[in-house]
């Protein structure tokens, strides 16, 4: 998905930090999300993305392991 003109300038100026973009794999994700994490994914210079089916909003709570291991990586990989 193309990232819109705006996007561009914004996130690829050293303004925007690595981050970390963690999405439900689930078919009960909708279109519309799944669209707004490829233009994040395409406009943020220094992002590392995640899928995991079955996440839900309070992923970070029920799956803390997996989601611990994300962030350790990612962070060590930037160290």
């Amino acid at each position: 998905m193309p990232v819109p003109r705006a996007y561009r300038r914004i996130c690829h100026d050293g303004a925007v930090a690595p981050s970390v973009l963690i999405v439900d794999d689930h078919p009960s994700f909708r279109a519309s999300a799944r669209a707004i994490a490829g233009v994040l994914t395409a406009a943020l210079a220094h992002v590392e993305s995640a899928t995991l089916d079955g996440m839900g909003h309070l992923g970070p709570i029920t799956l803390a392991a997996f989601v611990a291991g994300l962030f350790e990586r990612f962070l060590r990989a930037r160290a």
